[in-house]
């Protein structure tokens, strides 16, 4: 008696976790759904997930609710392009990934089944003795199938294809974002600061948003919390494709932190946002957000203004949404918003063309500024014909008024 009331409590026990388990489960988030943490953005967001930031439009397209790009919050769901969660908005709407009505739904009623009604399609056996066969008489145990009748056509539900890049509508060109991690070509103080990240405050291998760092700036250096500062990175240095005299050091705009508590020579800090994973020992300057004309409409221009393209973000062949830099900036008068077409001289064989003949300019697309420094500018490749390159040329054709 004692051990069949064991083995009963035995079972109660194990289907009680069973039933803990399931439950748990079910409150665990969906593997396609991203919940929005402190300083996420869809860039930084389409970079982790998606391995590019720049598809971030399709993470946007698939996240219907978000009306502007550049404002999500902690907490939001997004649903990830390509998987297959359900972010709860869409559960409660009873809809699937990509707006598809859930199967569930769809899937029709079960009919009644009646004494004596035969299915369409269901195999039956007469009862009964044996007689003799005759035409449109059914023997006994014989098999028959009952021909179908006509029904309402079904709606298939097709998933889709994780393959597959989805459709996106027209995203805007140039985002807060945008600008802001456009970084810039500055000149060797940048080299020289001594405001730098010094180590994470526990060990971890990758520092993003959300770290807490320790940063060698304190009260000595009037730090007060709530501070900001941009982080900076030197990448390499810079010289003009043509004039081949040095430019300056390409900086990359990491992200920017927070201070949090103060020391006398070091203060805790956490970093609010970044665009690639920070570095230990990557540079710390004031935080400032550089203005872009996003309500401004670019007028055709008559001044006559002609650069170079002097080097890219990225050393790779570049198309549209790239980032680059040009040889004008604001002593040449450029401003944020301005114009260029991007063009290219074809270089023929020695011989070929008659003497004084000019080579042949190929028009291959459109770049827009960014940011600006004193003789030199960051800008964005709104539209491209063909790949384009360091050493293409520029000629302003649209400025902000």
């Amino acid at each position: 008696m004692l051990r069949k009331r064991g083995r009963s409590l035995l079972g109660l026990s194990l289907a009680l976790m069973m039933i803990c388990g399931v439950s748990l489960r079910a409150e665990e988030p969906d593997e396609g759904i991203h919940m929005v943490r402190r300083g996420d953005t869809l860039w930084h967001i389409s970079g982790t997930h998606l391995q590019d930031p720049k598809l971030w439009p399709q993470i946007w397209e698939k996240n219907k609710y978000i009306k502007n790009p550049n404002l999500i919050y902690p907490g939001d769901p997004i649903s990830l392009p390509g998987k297959e969660g359900i972010a709860p908005m869409e559960k409660e709407a009873g809809v699937a990934p990509g707006g598809a009505p859930r199967a569930e739904e769809l899937a029709p009623s079960p009919e009644i089944r009646e004494e004596g009604v035969i299915s369409a399609g269901e195999a039956i056996v007469a009862p009964g003795k044996e007689e003799k066969a005759e035409e449109g008489v059914i023997s006994a145990g014989e098999a028959i199938v009952a021909p179908a009748k006509e029904r309402e056509p079904s709606v298939a539900v097709s998933e889709p294809s994780r393959f597959e890049i989805a459709a996106y509508r027209p995203a805007p060109m140039v985002t807060s974002q945008v600008v802001a991690d456009s970084g810039f070509i500055g000149g060797d103080e940048i080299l020289r600061e001594r405001r730098r990240i010094v180590r994470p405050l526990e060990p971890i291998d990758e520092l993003s948003a959300g770290t807490q760092v320790i940063v060698n700036i304190g009260l000595q250096d009037h730090v007060m919390p709530g501070d900001k500062f941009s982080i900076l990175r030197p990448v390499r240095k810079v010289y003009h494709p043509l004039r081949r005299g040095r430019l300056g050091t390409l900086i990359w705009n990491v992200g920017w932190l927070q201070i949090q508590e103060v020391m006398a020579d070091s203060s805790k800090a956490e970093i609010a946002y970044s665009y690639i994973p920070v570095r230990v020992g990557d540079r710390l300057v004031p935080h400032q957000v550089f203005p872009f004309p996003m309500d401004s409409k670019p007028q055709p221009t008559a001044m006559q203004m002609r650069g170079y393209i002097v080097a890219s973000r990225e050393e790779r062949i570049l198309g549209e949404r790239d980032i680059v830099y040009i040889d004008l900036g604001k002593k040449q008068g450029i401003s944020p918003g301005d114009v260029f077409s991007i063009s290219r001289a074809e270089t023929m064989p020695k011989g070929s063309t008659p003497r004084g003949a000019q080579p042949t300019v190929s028009r291959m697309g459109e770049l827009v500024v960014l940011r600006t420094e004193v003789e030199t500018s960051s800008a964005l490749i709104s539209r491209s014909e063909d790949p384009i390159r360091r050493g293409d040329r520029i000629a302003l054709e649209k400025k902000i008024p």
